[in-house]
């Protein structure tokens, strides 16, 4: 009862306030609320979320991290219960996301998205409308951040990777990526607007800027991550496996729920092969968006990167002649020939995606990544499959 009291404390000057003095002091604790989170060091940022269990004890504000994540999670449940905005949440994310690019501390933005989406009730919706910020917002500097935030919750799975977790964990955590994915792919038309008209002119060559190559290296994350097998559900079998009762304990999971490890093992396997097969779909559906987005990286590489140039119109023509000989025969083969054609799209696209970013912070990680892709891709090549 005390603890109800407390908490219930933060909001009664909200309450006996007019609406219009209320919503200024709300929109002002919500500013404070932000600051205090995104300045915290992420490893503090991480245990206060861990220590999240039941409600804080009353403290200011501004030095209760605790108190001040209590907070944030009831804002964001009342805003989406009244299908309001989140741009007073969002946005601070997105401009600290550019200050901390090339972080080697992680980035407290995305340790804050990653917590709320635990939330099965908010997931859906907070991802809708983070997504719809891309949609709604012209300003080019939360454009640029939204396209570096975006593109670091797509590449979370590397990170994941580097996790040996339970099966239980593995099924919820492909099953939230996948439907983020799904809700991300309804920005590309945009995104790939902006990259389209996003070229400056120098010296008879077009080249990008800033947030066109931000834009394409999203519109790249993405893809790529629909035409890849989740690999966080191949880790090795003998690797040691971390139990139930140590799982709730990783830093960042994006859903807690009770399912049993018998139920896991059963419908895992036909899960993963349904969620894969659906991936691979919706890669394909957006062909032509990779065809153009191709044309644009051709037009940008031509003046300092030839060999690399030659490289994109292989690729491109590659492109065009899977969607014109599987496009052809898609209506009288059946779902069938789709399907072909989406795996072959999807089995060549991984490697070659991985290999068109513009910018990779994270290339002395990777570093083996791309060999691998571009050793693939050779091998790729040399295969049937390519049609001349």
């Amino acid at each position: 009862m005390e603890e109800e009291e407390d908490n219930m404390i933060m909001w009664k000057p909200l309450s006996s306030s007019s609406p219009s003095k209320s919503d200024s002091m709300l929109s002002l604790t919500v500013g404070r609320v932000m600051t205090t989170l995104l300045s915290a060091r992420p490893k503090k940022l991480q245990n206060a979320i861990s220590r999240l269990d039941s409600a804080p004890k009353l403290a200011p504000i501004g030095v209760s991290l605790e108190q001040s994540l209590w907070f944030l999670h009831k804002y964001v449940r009342d805003a989406i219960e009244k299908e309001e905005s989140l741009d007073q949440v969002f946005v601070p994310m997105i401009e600290h996301s550019l200050k901390c690019k090339e972080s080697k501390h992680g980035n407290q933005g995305m340790i804050l998205l990653n917590w709320l989406f635990q939330d099965q009730l908010l997931f859906k919706p907070l991802a809708i409308n983070f997504a719809g910020i891309i949609l709604r917002k012209e300003d080019r500097y939360i454009a640029l951040g939204w396209c570096t935030l975006a593109r670091g919750l797509i590449e979370y799975e590397i990170t994941m990777n580097n996790l040996v977790v339970h099966a239980y964990w593995n099924l919820r955590i492909r099953e939230k990526y996948n439907a983020l994915l799904k809700i991300l792919c309804s920005c590309i038309t945009h995104l790939l607007s902006i990259v389209s008209s996003g070229s400056v002119s120098q010296g008879g060559f077009e080249l990008p800027t800033r947030l066109s190559v931000a834009g394409a290296d999203f519109i790249l994350a993405l893809t790529v991550a629909l035409a890849r097998k989740d690999p966080v559900s191949n880790v090795s079998d003998n690797k040691p496996k971390l139990s139930h009762s140590n799982a709730p304990n990783l830093p960042i999971s994006f859903v807690p729920a009770v399912l049993s490890e018998k139920k896991v093992k059963s419908t895992s396997k036909s899960v993963e092969v349904s969620d894969n097969m659906e991936m691979k779909l919706l890669l394909w559906d957006h062909l032509e968006e990779l065809g153009n987005l191709v044309q644009r990286l051709i037009s940008w590489n031509r003046k300092s990167r030839s060999l690399h140039t030659k490289g994109l119109e292989r690729v491109l023509k590659w492109l065009q002649g899977t969607k014109q000989h599987y496009g052809c025969f898609q209506k009288e083969a059946g779902p069938e020939m789709l399907k072909t054609g989406a795996l072959l799209l999807s089995s060549c696209w991984k490697h070659y995606g991985m290999l068109m970013h513009l910018e990779n912070y994270k290339f002395s990680q990777d570093y083996k990544v791309l060999l691998d892709d571009y050793l693939s891709g050779i091998q790729v090549k040399f295969t049937r499959y390519y049609f001349e």
